[in-house]
């Protein structure tokens, strides 16, 4: 089914890890499955069934269903400044217009950020919901994509299914780009149907512009050289290939039937390409490839053996528009043997071809790569848009013949980008932007080989040693102290494990260089490339600093999240982030419904997965020690659902833990309260009901005790979000309150086995987030609450606000160390002496005695929106305090008993609902231009269903406000109250 969904500010920098880590891992992609409303619980369901097959092979992909944006809209000045600094943006003749994006990974994601930085709205389609490549995204990159919608499949039906979708889109789309080469042929289906400039929707074309055979036998068939070859899909049909490839060689008494090159036919970045010397080195090669997934995430169905082209190599990156080509740069590839692997990147420098300074054979060569890349260009009918194109030249005669070509821009993730603009002015990029939405830059562009300004080159690392990285800061000091430097981009940092360098996934970074002087150039990729010798002159740093040197990584210790949802996806996303520890993830349900509440942007890559077992937790503790292999030194609840079960196992596994017998008190909030009374600490008076007589009897109870019955609250025994709790002014209330609870699956997927009835607690409510080592409890910030009465329920959250100890405010810093001093006795009640808790509290208004709500023994939830506020205020976070709890103790004990002055003011504004319709049109850039915004999460877009907001799970959006004046973000939440009663935030179709 076609999915939609508003996005947040693009795929966060994400690395494709090294062929030797365990490929079971756990990837977050900032996408939203949101279902359209005909899909229905069937879609809930095959969705539920999907999720636990992939748990059972451990690749478990959850999403989110949230659009976040972190820039500020830019005002007409801000714009009108970055124009003049660039003389290459384009003009503004279409800022409300739209651009489509299909898969905007590598430097298709640059593509999208340069759209939006001029003012176009970014669609973003992906291909395949759980691409490979997503991840290849380089640092920074930002992009407000305004709907994502995501193809089924590869068929007619999908492509139409999808541009339908967009068509029901609330924008002018003006113009759609490949990002990736995975979305090639999605281009140019979607593009065709949607009647926009693109290569057509030909079925064989287009194929031939993705699959490398057809790619060579289209190009041979219009007359243009092309490689020799044949398409296999097993060693018999490769052996009687290389039989008659060794008599047509005999007959042209050509000695060279060897090598040859063999390769998936689908692929990039030199993935499984294999040089062989004999037949047997191209069956091994043969049977490697067919059948396995490849770089794409596209199953090989064949190897495709081709002959082997002597010569250097060149790329031509060009763009097209209505078959008028334009030649943007040329680049010479520096390919070696290393690490017993063929055809290991070194880096790539510019080619001049059509400058001062070129030599005869330089402008030579760059014209006949000119005509060559054109007439290819012309035969495989790409004439709209970016390609890249990879071409071996003899070395005596100089004639071209591709190696293949890509119908997008070149890729590395848009790395070369500094090096073409210094050095041509422009790069490929913006002469994409420029065929598509500017007809008189294109225009201006020459078809001639671009003569360069500056010399330029990218050097990519190459390790010659595996091992675990002491330090790169050396390295880094020493190539940015180079004449020639301009930018350097490390994929691995201190702590983590180098493997040999075999190709692009596995090089440890690179470096741009850029000189007027070709001479300087050449000196300084000499002496980077000495960094990786281990004969380097004296006063040279290695280019890694090894701690350990060893073929594989050394265990360094496995962490177990349980639940890795809502914030504990960020807990879990920093075990390796910032502690380099091994994760493992522990599924208490697979069929929990808080399995989508993951924030977008957050990255879980896990070494393992495990589902917990319906036979025990000994059973489960088994399977994480199989699958951690290696020491595990900390078992933390992610969500509400794992906090039983993080107990249970760290007990077993003897790391850190609380006490056992207190564990359910921990969970069910009747046996919570009572334990807090138990142990001489205020507690609210309670009872738990499984049916309208034991209500009966509570109510009772409190009548001959003389106390104010009414109001009484009722709520399920364990649940989260406000789920079903009531406000009851009677006991007919109650009666309705008690029966409509009990035997429903709440909102965390339990079954409530009765309700529990408490007194009403009069006064503000507020939340104390704290971590606790070994029993020493450590406050991280105070919230209070913002929860009032709206759409006819009691109890919907509208905000939080930080609260200063130290502020001028006499009232609330008296309330915040009552709060500090009273939520440690409850922690102490409740056996709460290691890890996070978040607890809420009512504070009675005229004593200002404090009496406990709930506590969980896991991180504040809400999908952790509220770092940002506490990183901004406090100056850290309950996340990060809780690893340091586990595995950075000295951290842990610089940290105050409670924090200090803040350095901030900043509050969390729960967008709140008071219409209910299907959305047409969102105004978040009214939000966003507030003077105190920092970061916005929504949970509608065009053509979502918007409901009344009456619970956590039906709120729009939340916006995060932070400023240094406290009357700053005040005024800014009143006007976010006044834009939803006014209903200016969200326009519903008619």
């Amino acid at each position: 089914k076609m999915i939609q969904s508003a996005e947040n500010e693009g795929f966060v920098p994400l690395r494709r890890k090294w062929a030797s880590e365990p490929a079971s891992r756990i990837k977050v992609q900032q996408m939203a499955l949101y279902p359209t409303p005909d899909i229905g619980q069937n879609w809930l369901q095959n969705f539920g069934s999907r999720m636990e097959r992939d748990l059972e092979n451990k690749q478990w992909t959850p999403v989110k269903k949230m659009a976040s944006f972190t820039k500020k809209p830019p005002t007409i000045d801000e714009e009108d400044e970055e124009e003049s600094e660039n003389e290459t943006i384009l003009n503004d003749q279409h800022i409300e217009s739209t651009i489509i994006v299909v898969d905007p990974f590598s430097t298709g994601a640059l593509l999208a950020v340069r759209a939006s930085d001029l003012g176009y709205r970014v669609i973003r389609v992906l291909s395949d919901g759980d691409s490979p490549v997503a991840s290849l995204v380089a640092d920074g990159m930002a992009v407000d994509y305004v709907a994502t919608i995501i193809v089924n499949g590869d068929t007619a039906n999908a492509y139409e299914e999808a541009a339908t979708a967009i068509k029901r889109l609330p924008y002018k789309v003006h113009a759609l780009f490949p990002g990736a080469e995975t979305g090639v042929l999605a281009a140019d289906e979607i593009g065709a149907r949607l009647g926009l400039r693109g290569n057509g929707r030909d079925p064989i074309l287009s194929k031939a512009r993705r699959n490398k055979y057809l790619q060579g036998e289209t190009v041979r068939s219009a007359g243009v050289r092309a490689v020799g070859q044949r398409l296999v899909q097993n060693w018999p049909e490769a052996r009687t290939f290389l039989d008659q490839w060794s008599r047509d060689a005999q007959k042209k008494n050509n000695a060279y039937a060897y090598p040859l090159v063999v390769k998936p036919v689908e692929s990039a970045g030199s993935d499984d390409v294999f040089k062989c010397e004999s037949s047997d080195e191209v069956k091994t090669a043969v049977e490697r490839i067919c059948g396995k997934v490849n770089g794409l995430g596209n199953i090989n169905e064949g190897a495709l053996i081709q002959e082997f082209l002597r010569g250097e190599e060149y790329v031509v990156d060009s763009v097209s528009r209505d078959g008028v080509h334009k030649l943007i740069a040329i680049w010479h590839y520096d390919k070696r043997y290393v690490n017993q692997a063929n055809f290991v990147y070194h880096g790539m420098s510019l080619l001049d071809g059509n400058g001062f300074t070129s030599t005869e054979k330089e402008k030579v060569l760059a014209q006949k790569l000119k005509q060559y890349a054109f007439s290819v260009l012309d035969a495989l009918k790409i004439i709209n848009g970016p390609s890249h194109m990879e071409v071996k030249v003899d070395p005596e005669s100089l004639e071209p013949c591709l190696v293949e070509v890509g119908a997008r821009c070149h890729g590395g993730e848009g790395s070369w980008s500094t090096i073409a603009r210094a050095c041509t002015g422009y790069d490929q990029v913006d002469a994409t932007l420029y065929a598509y939405l500017d007809d008189q830059k294109f225009e201006q562009l020459s078809s001639q080989p671009p003569p360069l300004i500056k010399h330029g080159a990218e050097l990519f690392f190459v390790s010659r040693t595996s091992g675990m990285i002491r330090s790169i800061q050396k390295a880094t000091e020493y190539i940015s102290s180079l004449p020639s430097f301009a930018k350097i981009e490390w994929q691995l940092k201190e702590g983590d494990f180098a493997p040999l360098t075999t190709d692009c996934f596995t090089r440890p970074g690179s470096a741009q260089l850029i000189h007027t002087s070709r001479d300087q150039l050449a000196i300084d990729c000499k002496n980077i490339r000495l960094l990786e010798t281990s004969s380097r002159p004296a006063g040279i740093p290695p280019l890694l600093d090894l701690e350990f040197v060893c073929k594989k990584p050394i265990d360094r210790g496995t962490v177990i999240i349980v639940d890795p949802y809502s914030t504990g996806a960020m807990l879990a996303a920093r075990v390796r982030s910032h502690h380099r520890k091994k994760l493992l993830v522990v599924h208490s349900d697979p069929n929990s419904p808080i399995m989508n509440y993951v924030a977008a942007g957050t990255e879980i890559r896990a070494h393992g997965s495990v589902m917990h077992s319906n036979q025990g937790c000994e059973v489960t503790a088994k399977d994480c020690a199989t699958a951690a292999k290696g020491a595990i030194v900390g078992v933390l609840p992610g969500a509400e659902t794992g906090v039983v079960l993080a107990d249970q196992l760290a007990d077993i596994f003897a790391t850190r833990a609380n006490p056992q017998h207190l564990s359910a008190a921990r969970r069910n909030k009747y046996l919570m309260g009572e334990a807090v009374r138990k142990a001489g600490v205020r507690a609210v008076r309670q009872a738990k009901a499984n049916n309208w007589t034991q209500a009966q009897g509570f109510i009772k109870e409190l009548e001959n005790q003389n106390h104010a019955v009414f109001p009484l609250i009722v709520k399920p025994i364990e649940s989260a979000g406000s789920d079903d709790v009531f406000k009851c002014n009677s006991s007919q209330e109650v009666r309705q309150a008690v029966e409509r609870i009990t035997g429903k699956i709440n909102g965390l997927g339990y079954l409530n086995e009765g309700a529990l009835i408490q007194e009403f607690l009069q006064g503000d409510e507020f939340v104390v987030d704290a971590v606790s080592r070994d029993g020493i409890h450590k406050i991280t910030a105070v919230w209070m609450y913002d929860k009032r009465s709206v759409n006819g329920t009691n109890f919907v959250y509208f905000g939080m606000q930080m609260v200063d100890f130290f502020g001028t405010d006499k009232r609330l810093t008296q309330i915040a160390h009552k709060l500090a001093d009273y939520s440690n006795q409850v922690r102490n009640a409740l056996q709460i002496f290691d890890g996070p808790s978040h607890m809420e509290i009512k504070v009675h208004p005229d004593s200002l005695e404090p009496c406990l709500v709930e506590v969980g023994a896991r991180c504040h939830g809400g999908e952790g929106s509220w770092l940002t506020v506490a990183d901004a205020c406090v100056g850290y976070n309950q996340v990060d305090v809780t690893l340091d709890a586990y595995l950075d103790p000295d951290a842990f004990d610089a940290l105050p008993l409670i924090p200090n002055k803040l350095s901030n003011y900043g509050c969390e504004v729960f967008l709140v609902s008071h219409h209910s319709g299907i959305v047409a049109e969102t105004h978040v850039d009214l939000i966003r231009k507030l003077r105190s915004f920092a970061k916005m999460e929504l949970q509608v877009q065009p053509g979502s269903k918007l409901k009344p907001t009456i619970d956590c799970f039906t709120r729009p959006g939340a916006v995060q406000l932070i400023h240094p004046d406290p009357n700053v973000v005040l005024a800014d939440c009143e006007t976010i109250r006044q834009l939803e009663s006014e209903g200016k935030l969200f326009t519903l179709e008619q």
